[in-house]
């Protein structure tokens, strides 16, 4: 008797068990949790920059951008940027002048919606820019200054593809340059920027 009730109490307590706790392939039935990352985009595209040369006047230059963006959600992301443009014969002078200018900081979307988007940036780094300075009745001096840069700007963005994104954008570069005096100025740039914008993934 004792041992037909300890039989009948022990299968109770299997079925109990059963009933009340989850087992193994309800666990595997279970919805999985998905990954939350930020989402990188990497661009290249036409620069042109108009560029001031202090108490000397403007020249303008052409050349590549390219630049890599981290996204952590749809209103904010990361952004690091390198920019090369040149020019020949400005002033006259048979020499080169270029800006290599490379820059990072804060990319902010106020707008962004499925196909259509607008952003604002604020970026710091360096810029070297080389090239001349005309110093009056033919004579010219050669300079190379690197020192630090920042920009401000924004712009617009229209998706192509599911991938790929058209950005179109222009902002203040500021420098350092030397003027015809040869003291080192505050120089300020206008660029402007087209790209193709490639996203690894899908935006937030």
């Amino acid at each position: 008797m004792i041992i037909s009730s300890c039989l009948r109490f022990g299968i109770l307590a299997i079925l109990a068990s059963h009933a009340l706790l989850p087992n193994s392939e309800c666990h595997g039935q279970e919805p999985r949790i998905a990954g939350i990352g930020p989402t990188v985009s990497a661009s290249i595209g036409y620069a042109y920059l108009n560029s001031e040369i202090p108490c000397a006047g403007r020249i303008s230059q052409n050349g590549v951008a390219s630049g890599v963006t981290v996204d952590f959600t749809r209103r904010f992301g990361i952004k690091t940027e390198t920019s090369y443009t040149r020019t020949y014969g400005a002033f006259g002078v048979n020499h080169h002048s270029d800006v290599l200018a490379y820059l990072g900081g804060p990319d902010l979307y106020p707008v962004r919606r499925q196909r259509f988007g607008i952003y604002a940036q604020g970026l710091i780094g360096a810029a070297r820019m080389t090239g001349v300075i005309p110093e009056g009745n033919g004579a010219y001096l050669q300079a190379r200054v690197h020192r630090l840069a920042w920009s401000l700007g924004g712009g617009e963005e229209t998706k192509l593809s599911r991938s790929t994104v058209l950005r179109i954008g222009a902002d203040y570069l500021r420098g350092s340059y030397f003027s015809p005096d040869r003291v080192l100025r505050g120089q300020g740039n206008i660029r402007v920027i087209t790209s193709l914008v490639y996203t690894f993934g899908k935006y937030r």
